[in-house]
């Protein structure tokens, strides 16, 4: 069934139990959960823990801008799981990132993401896509050791990370770069949030003084 929901419309309440799946089929999801929030997009299910697992409610959903959502039983949402592989790997990616980061999920909006980025800036050429050809040694040396992460770690965040549209990794395995002008005013836009999943920029945190001069 399709719903759709306005502007600061509350879909779920935490501590209440739903019994749908949703699926955002167009438009902008709130989670808010533990005093952070994040963002989830088109293409993106929620509710799982009630529909799938049968528990409250961890969180509040509220609709970012006009969204359409369609909602699924416990049947539907097995049988939709079943055949979309795509949903229900990113499914597994946002509740696993619950396990370790406490801010949830893996979203372009992330801190690893943004961070990550900021950091790349210098190696991206000014109008066009960048292809490193010896990631070894040297975006790979200097990144890994700016956030404390090993290889394995960092290439495993660029296969997330390459959904995204700024960083990933080309089907040959060399690290792809978007064009400087683009992460500009992609970490434009996060430092005018003053988030990057509910971090303040004010505080700092890896390379946000980058963040902080792109706005000048």
């Amino acid at each position: 069934m399709l719903k759709v929901f306005h502007p600061g419309e509350s879909i779920v309440r935490e501590g209440i139990f739903s019994d749908s799946l949703f699926l955002i089929r167009s438009g902008a999801v709130k989670i808010e959960t533990r005093g952070e929030s994040y963002t989830l997009s088109e293409g993106d299910c929620f509710g799982e823990e009630c529909c799938l697992f049968r528990r409250p409610s961890p969180y509040s959903a509220v609709a970012g801008r006009e969204t359409q959502l369609e909602t699924m039983d416990q049947a539907e949402a097995s049988d939709f799981l079943a055949k979309n592989a795509d949903a229900a790997f990113r499914m597994f990616v946002r509740n696993s990132a619950r396990l370790y980061d406490g801010i949830e999920p893996l979203s372009r909006y992330s801190r690893q993401h943004v961070e990550l980025l900021s950091l790349a800036f210098r190696f991206a050429l000014q109008d066009k896509e960048t292809i490193l050809e010896d990631p070894e040694e040297t975006f790979v040396a200097e990144i890994t050791g700016a956030i404390g992460i090993n290889r394995d770690n960092l290439f495993d965040l660029l296969k997330i990370f390459g959904s995204f549209g700024y960083i990933g990794l080309t089907d040959d395995g060399k690290i792809r770069i978007t064009a400087r002008e683009k992460i500009s005013e992609f970490l434009k836009e996060c430092a005018k949030r003053r988030l990057a999943e509910g971090v303040d920029l004010s505080t700092g945190f890896g390379n946000s003084s980058f963040l902080k001069s792109v706005t000048m």
